[in-house]
């Protein structure tokens, strides 16, 4: 074992006063489903002596609806996510992606801000809270602040917060639902869940008031780089577009000629390249489906 104290927190307040007091030698852990093996490999630079446990900490657990968001708490199970009903409606994309995470046995420890600390790029929940604009707030000594979950990863399984002096303590989710929007995920991979995906993206779309365009569009893939991918180009040639396969066609091989996926022991890039716009073309017609919306054309 890389620690010699392992302290349950019962408050925010505490837990910030607990790194305050141990300046670069106490660390969190959740559900430490990726942690703890981590320290047993010895693949994390700095070494803890103190991990401070914050999986028990009501404050930061549970889904809920405050105004225009969902709120979900960092230390909320992955088990916890599918089995909500809020979820499954109004974020449908996050349902799929966190029903493919790990075991039933791995969904019933690990956390949703552990998934994302992890930093690493193809995490099931990761590109489904990208995909739905969400942002993460983060407490430290210094206060709160909120950033859009996107912009925390720094390449592979390293987060732009640091686990020694801050706090991820909530996800922000703007609502994805009928009857003008809609998300989808799709997974490939050897097999269907105990395993890392060859390739994942995850979609969420907005109609025009008359309900016969996109409006919006964004498109999430991974692994294709060091952090979670946006395919920019595909979401921009669907901006104003008509609900058509044409549309979606043009918008998945955008996302193809844009992808740069390295090859790995999952799959080679080129085939990596091909699957970005096979499953950019099933996730789009997958969320349209949810709006009982049949493509022309």
């Amino acid at each position: 074992m890389r620690w010699k104290s392992y302290q349950v927190m019962n408050t925010l307040k505490e837990t910030i006063e607990r790194l305050a007091e141990q300046p670069g030698r106490a660390r969190l852990v959740a559900g430490g489903t990726d942690l703890i093996v981590q320290l047993e490999e010895k693949v994390i630079e700095k070494e803890p002596l103190t991990l401070l446990d914050i999986s028990r900490i009501e404050e930061i657990r549970g889904i809920k609806e405050s105004g225009p968001f969902l709120v979900i708490g960092s230390a909320t199970t992955i088990s916890e996510l599918v089995a909500s009903s809020l979820i499954q409606v109004k974020a449908r994309v996050l349902a799929l992606g966190a029903g493919w995470l790990g075991s039933p046995q791995i969904r019933n420890v690990a956390t949703i801000g552990g998934n994302v600390v992890n930093g690493r790029p193809g995490g099931d929940t990761t590109l489904p809270l990208i995909a739905l604009g969400a942002e993460a707030r983060i407490l430290s000594q210094e206060g709160e602040r909120y950033v859009p979950v996107e912009s925390l990863f720094m390449g592979v399984g390293k987060s732009a917060i640091d686990p020694f002096k801050e706090i991820l303590t909530h996800f922000r989710v703007p609502p994805c639902e009928r009857p003008r929007r809609a998300s989808a995920m799709e997974r490939l991979a050897k097999r269907r869940v105990f395993t890392l995906p060859t390739l994942s993206v995850s979609v969420c779309l907005e109609l025009n008031e008359r309900e016969d365009r996109f409006q919006s569009v964004r498109i999430v893939a991974a692994p294709v780089e060091p952090v979670p991918w946006r395919a920019r180009k595909g979401e921009a040639s669907l901006t104003g577009a008509n609900l058509s396969a044409e549309s979606i066609h043009r918008a998945a091989s955008l996302a193809r000629d844009e992808a740069n996926p390295r090859s790995s022991l999952r799959g080679s890039s080129a085939y990596r390249k091909d699957m970005v716009e096979v499953l950019t073309k099933r996730a789009l017609i997958d969320a349209l489906s949810q709006l009982n919306k049949v493509l022309c054309g």
